[in-house]
Order: C-alpha cells, then structure tokens, then sequence
C-alpha cells in the first residue's frame, strides 16, 4: 500500500500541538507526565470517553516489577532475568524478546518512579491471579484509581490539558516521506483535522468490547461479557492500521473470571490465588488455581455450563481491598454471592453437592497443610480455606485483555510492514503487541503501560538531545 493511499491530509487544521496523546489510562497519561518531564509544553491528551482513567482505573491495579528492597525481607528471591525467562515462556517465546528484556528491567525504575510522583503501595508483594510469582506490588488506593489520581494531578498542575468526548478516526501521513503529520477526530460531536507537530502517541487500549473483532479473533468468544470499559472497542488500533501499522496476535484475546452473561456487576473472590480455590458445579476442583490465564480460560470454558464456583474464607475476604469487599456486599444484596458459616451451608446455596463440596475443601486443607497439591499441582498453597464465614460466587470467563496489537519497538515507535519506524507515530499499553506472546502474565498489564508510556517521553528527550 502506497502512502498515497492512505487518508487524505486536509488543505487545513482546526487545532495544532506537539505532541498529541490518545487515551487516558495508565499509558496515555504517564507518556503525557514523562514528556512534560522531558521539557516538552505543547501537549494535548484526548480521551473518547467522559471520565478519564480507561481500563486502569477499574483494573486491579496490580503491578509486576522486580524489587529487591520490598521482595527480600519477605524472603522472594527475584531478579531480572527470572522475569525475562517467565514472560519468554508463558509468552510461549512469541514474544518480541528486546520487549521483553526493557520492560523487565525498566519496570522497576517505572515503580519509582511513580512513588516520585505520590504512588503509595502495600509493604506486601503478593501473586496475583495469573501472575505466577510473587512479584505483584498492590496500590494503598483501590483498584487502578491511585495512579490515575497521582498522574492526572500532575497534568493539571503542569497545565497539561485533557479533552473529553473526543475520539480518534483517522490518522494522516505525508504523501511523500511518510511522516505522521496530524489526525481526524470527532470532538464533541463534530470532526476535527488536530496538526501535530512532533509526535502522537496511542495509549487508547484494546478491543475486549467490541463483540465482532474478538468473534473474528476467536469465535468462541462471541457473546461473552467484556471486563473492559465501554470504550474499549479498537477504534484508535483500527485508525493505526489503516495508516500503515503492521500487527499481530489478534487471536491471543485473555479471558479472566468474571460475571456470568446477564448480570451487572463483576465480583471478584479469585484476585489472590493463594487466597481461593475454585470448583465446578459437583463440587469438586478441576485445575490448579495458579495455571497461566490461558490454561485457566481453557478449562473453564471446556466445563458443561462454562462456568464455576470460586471460595475463599474470612481471611480471604479480609485480604480483599475495600472496593473489592464492597462489590462482594452487593453481590450478596442481589443474591448473586454466597455467605455461610459452614460449608455445608455454603455448598447449599451454591447448589453444590454438599458431602463433595466439603470433601474437596478439606482435601485442599490438607494440601496446604502438607505443602503439596497432589491432585492438579498448584504451588501457591498460602493458606487453608478454613476460618467462617465463607464465602463463593459463580464465576464465568469474560473478555479481558487484547495481547495482540500494532508493533513497536523498545522505544515505543510503531512499525510498519517492513519493520522499519513510522515517523512521529508511537504507541505503548494494550493497544500494542509483542511484549505478551501468546499469554500475559496477571500483573504486567499496568506495568506495560506505565513503563512504555514513561518511555515515550525518554525518547522525544533523546532524539532532541
């Protein structure tokens, strides 16, 4: 395709930047905070939605980095290149491997980097749903709301503005040299040319909403509920592909547990594996809770009703943050959560055989006593699922997180067919592939996005150096 071919650059610009940011979750507003770091002022961040935030605020907020001064005192011994080694191998080694190596190591300046900025995190580091490795450093603020406040506040002091209700549809590239040189958007209704002089970024996520994309990628998926915010149905990806980017991975779409198709609200009892078990409607464990998110969505969706049980007891609950707890309060309300305080109660309002249902928790009890899962093999064996009240919800797999995307290199610039740069474009967070394989591991999600936004301003910095 010709560069001719692409959108026809107006004979006029309604707006002009520097830089353009598209999306305002934890990439698009950490690449709006390092440019500003890096001395660049004429900045516009656009967001399609109402509230800022994207996917990272209603995310769990956990966020992977290795960490020697929290990891050591609680006797983890982590380092760099076990990182690397475990995301190249869930990722099934389609991964892109210098992906890989910046981000493990740059994850850890990232985590910093936002305390620098006002992040708080919980002393403890814990292994998270799909993490498989106690790397996961967990907000004081619930869910992914502490990092969008710390980073929006510091655009509002540095008068970085921020444009709702403004979505991305096209993007326009020089006929003769390539460069991107501006977009289209529709702002408040009305389309818009918006000149950009230096560079514009995509932070705008990926497609777990949009029902027709995720059926193409993978056809089992059609119909399933979506994790995901609204917004989140491809449109800036698909704006990035038109004008040249190459991609792939489209089919690698994660699933994690989540509401049942009808209902309103998502609960959440399966965030800390070492916390829950899960088991299927004849009360019994069918997989180890700790597998890799894509055995997890595999073997629930290869059960009868494509759905399960997830159980965890006080301590369990009490480990949960207070957003987390209070979502399980209205899933009770709605009859939709379960609370006892026996499991044969428990098993009762699951519709669970009861004799099964109590058998396999004192299996497990006894396998974490042990030290040993002799059944499905699962490590994380924290604690016994013993102390009352109980509690358990139906569970079934909902749309998640878009592994594939447009390619970029190390320093977040897109690329195109070729594999070679597009000028000015870059990119960083979901709406990207290469850094996952086939597979991402629970955790690396908000750190991807913070360390590759962070990094687009590192390197508009260096190319003006």
């Amino acid at each position: 395709m010709s560069i001719t071919s692409f959108a026809k650059v107006p004979d006029k610009f309604d707006l002009e930047t520097d830089i353009l940011i598209v999306g305002t979750g934890g990439a698009g507003l950490s690449a709006a905070v390092s440019a500003r770091q890096s001395g660049f002022e004429r900045i516009l961040v656009i967001d399609k939605a109402e509230v800022i935030g994207g996917n990272t605020l209603i995310s769990s907020g956990l966020f992977n980095a290795v960490d020697p001064q929290r990891q050591k005192p609680l006797g983890i011994e982590d380092s760099y290149e076990l990182f690397e080694s475990q995301i190249l191998k869930e990722g099934d080694n389609l991964n892109d491997a210098p992906l890989v190596k910046a981000f493990s190591h740059k994850a850890t300046e990232t985590l910093h980097w936002l305390e620098s900025l006002g992040m708080q995190f919980k002393p403890e580091v814990e292994e998270g749903y799909g993490t498989l490795f106690p790397r996961c450093h967990i907000p004081i603020e619930p869910h992914g709301s502490g990092y969008i406040k710390v980073l929006s506040d510091y655009l509002i002091k540095n008068n970085v503005p921020i444009k709702r209700n403004c979505r991305l549809t096209q993007i326009y590239r020089e006929p003769e040299n390539g460069k991107v040189i501006g977009c289209e958007v529709i702002d408040q209704g009305i389309k818009r040319p918006i000149k950009v002089n230096r560079a514009l970024f995509l932070g705008a996520g990926g497609f777990a909403q949009n029902d027709t994309m995720c059926a193409l990628c993978d056809p089992r998926l059609k119909g399933l509920p979506s994790t995901n915010r609204p917004e989140a149905n491809g449109d800036a990806l698909q704006a990035a592909i038109s004008a040249g980017a190459s991609f792939k991975n489209l089919e690698f779409i994660e699933c994690i547990p989540g509401k049942l198709p009808g209902r309103s609200e998502r609960t959440v009892l399966h965030l800390f594996v070492g916390q829950m078990i899960w088991i299927n409607r004849e009360g019994k464990r069918f997989v180890a809770e700790d597998s890799r998110r894509d055995v997890l969505r595999e073997s629930l969706l290869s059960l009868p009703e494509r759905s399960c049980f997830a159980i965890v007891d006080k301590k369990g609950f009490d480990f949960l943050d207070k957003e987390h707890q209070e979502a399980i309060n209205r899933g009770l309300a709605r009859n939709e959560v379960y609370k006892a305080n026996s499991l044969e109660e428990l098993a009762r309002s699951m519709n669970t055989p009861a004799q099964a249902t109590v058998e396999t928790v004192e299996r497990y009890n006894q396998f974490v006593e042990n030290g040993k899962d002799t059944d499905f093999g699962k490590k994380s064996l924290l604690h016994k699922i013993s102390v009352p009240p109980f509690y358990a919800c139906a569970q079934a797999m909902n749309r998640h997180y878009c592994a594939g995307g447009i390619r970029i290199n190390s320093k977040t610039e897109v690329l195109d067919f070729s594999g070679a740069p597009i000028p000015k474009l870059y990119a960083g967070g979901e709406i990207t592939t290469g850094l996952h394989g086939s597979n991402r591991l629970g955790g690396n999600a908000i750190a991807e996005a913070m360390v590759f936004g962070r990094e687009f301003g590192l390197t508009l910095k260096e190319k003006q150096a």
